[in-house]
């Protein structure tokens, strides 16, 4: 992720994410959304030939990367 200009209220208003949303919300290309879903990091669901995340997963993704997420903010953890 470049810096940690992440859209936290786009990904906890909706319980399913488009890529449009994604790449909206974290600031990344379409390409970089797709490496991670190749990585198995995220999954994507289908549903009229269309790509959705679950925002929980999504939050959940973000919280294994070291990053927490509330309603309004990312706050990275480091382990001292």
């Amino acid at each position: 992720m470049k810096g940690l200009n992440i859209n936290t209220n786009l990904i906890n208003s909706k319980e399913f994410l488009t890529i449009e949303d994604l790449t909206e919300a974290f600031k990344v290309s379409q390409y970089t959304i797709y490496r991670i879903c190749n990585k198995g990091e995220l999954k994507p669901y289908k549903f009229m030939r269309r790509n959705y995340w679950k925002s929980a997963e999504v939050r959940s993704y973000l919280d294994s990367k070291g990053m927490l997420i509330n309603d309004t903010h990312i706050t990275i953890v480091t382990s001292v």
